[in-house]
């Protein structure tokens, strides 16, 4: 094989790798222009944790309704709910009185994620326990 055609033949195998290399950074250009979908709905669910975390001043009735639009959202919108969000809302219902609620968003939080399972076992035998020893304070109250 004559020098000629060894360079010849380079230059081809050069040139058909740079017009390759040309079309996967065109590619992965556009490809970060796509719009990126993420996993969950989120809504405003952070900011929301975040501020019953600091507790300022926190109205939870008001927590729980805006995190209930978010729900609302998530569904009209066929999107998944982050982990925790059910749990959160139920820990907001809880503070706002309103057991059985919190115990229906902590079984749809250990339905949806199992591996909370233990924990939301452990707050529904909590609620339980709660509203029973409330229950027998109120019924002494009544006889006393």
């Amino acid at each position: 094989m004559s020098t000629q055609s060894c360079f010849a033949a380079l230059r081809h195998t050069f040139a058909h790798s740079s017009r390759v290399l040309g079309i996967l950074a065109l590619a992965g250009g556009l490809s970060a222009c796509a719009q990126n979908q993420t996993l969950y709905a989120w809504g405003s669910y952070q900011p929301m944790v975040y501020s019953y975390l600091k507790d300022e001043g926190a109205d939870y009735a008001a927590q729980a309704q805006a995190m209930e639009e978010n729900l609302e959202a998530a569904r009209a919108s066929s999107k998944t709910l982050p982990p925790g969000f059910r749990a959160h809302l139920g820990l907001l219902y809880l503070k706002t009185g309103e057991g059985a609620k919190a115990a229906e968003m902590w079984q749809g939080e250990k339905l949806a994620f199992p591996e909370s399972g233990s924990f939301m076992n452990f707050l529904m035998r909590h609620i339980s326990d709660g509203q029973t020893q409330a229950q027998q304070s109120t019924d002494e109250d009544q006889k006393g």
